[in-house]
């Protein structure tokens, strides 16, 4: 049996956070060792099967929810719409649930995740990892809400994208090039041509 010393060696081996069981056994460390370092106050359960280490309070800790929610929902998926509109400050409004895209095939019970399910999605295109979660870009984010009818108003879509263009976090043409590129422009175009006589 190891000793505390070298758990809490094993455990900087784990180089994310949150992180699974199973990741925490691949670098020798079992449920009990888990456990241990709970009550030492290493570490802290955050879900099933999902632990994270504990440090001081953050702006980082501000996405940890996040970050669990995408290991609990597994691969290939990401941070989306509103949840990726709060990420990138675009709106105030905090989400009560994480809103995730995920392949169509794909369903969680979790009360904590809204998953958006999609058929034949492009996982390449507008999607990059920011403060450590993969999400949707700010182009991206704002094309999926410009389009997207079933969870937004066309009037909060083009609030959302009068604020990102009023503060700079993306322009018109970066908007337009997205849009083509996932086959929407002819959906949007008339929106951002219009957008662009205010925000140049």
């Amino acid at each position: 049996m190891i000793n505390n010393q070298e758990r809490t060696s094993y455990l900087k081996e784990i180089k994310t956070s949150p992180f699974t069981v199973k990741m925490a056994k691949d670098v020798g460390l079992s449920f009990y060792d888990l456990q241990v370092l709970v009550d030492l106050n290493r570490l802290e359960k955050t879900g099933r099967g999902i632990y994270s280490k504990v440090r001081k309070a953050s702006k980082e800790d501000d996405n940890q929810e996040f970050k669990t929610s995408l290991i609990q929902i597994g691969e290939p998926s990401c941070i989306c719409l509103l949840s990726a509109l709060y990420l990138y400050g675009i709106t105030d409004e905090i989400p009560n649930q994480t809103w995730v895209y995920v392949p169509y095939e794909k369903t969680s019970r979790l009360a904590t995740i809204k998953t958006i399910r999609k058929r034949h999605f492009d996982w390449c295109t507008g999607i990059e990892y920011f403060k450590g979660l993969r999400i949707t870009s700010i182009e991206r984010t704002l094309i999926d809400c410009l389009v997207d009818k079933k969870h937004f108003t066309q009037l909060d879509a083009i609030k959302y994208t009068k604020n990102a263009l009023g503060e700079n976090l993306t322009n018109i043409k970066k908007l337009l090039t997205m849009a083509k590129k996932l086959n929407v422009d002819h959906k949007v175009k008339m929106i951002l041509t219009m957008l662009q006589e205010n925000y140049v």
